[in-house]
């Protein structure tokens, strides 16, 4: 998943929390309210509009704590990375330099002086 996707995703998972709560807010509660009991009015507008404030706050900092531990997530990602690929390099250069090694030993003897491949080594 590219990290467009994952912020695309992220975007609706807070999007659909916002508008899921302001439906609730402003259609649920009257309807609740009314259900339980019919005497009951439902909150006030000022009331209500201090909910949707709440929501609204509460998803921006929902996707503010999604972002950082997404970008966390990437890091930790990136720095798994980067150990794998030093410790490929280096179990790389090890095996060229005992390659070498055994190379240079094989043509060190009597026999293969003439047809060494790393004769000018």
């Amino acid at each position: 998943m590219s990290e467009h996707d994952r912020h695309r995703t992220l975007e609706v998972g807070v999007l659909l929390y916002v508008i899921t709560g302001l439906i609730w807010l402003w259609l649920g509660e009257p309807l609740l309210a009314r259900w339980i009991d019919a005497a009951t009015p439902a909150a006030p507008l000022p009331h209500r509009l201090s909910f949707a404030l709440f929501m609204v706050v509460s998803s921006v900092f929902c996707y503010g704590l999604l972002r950082f531990h997404l970008r966390c997530l990437r890091q930790a990602a990136q720095a798994r990375d980067s150990a794998i690929l030093k410790q490929t390099e280096v179990q790389v250069q090890e095996r060229t330099a005992a390659l070498l090694a055994t190379t240079h030993t094989t043509c060190r003897s009597p026999e293969a002086i003439v047809t060494c491949p790393c004769k000018g080594v």
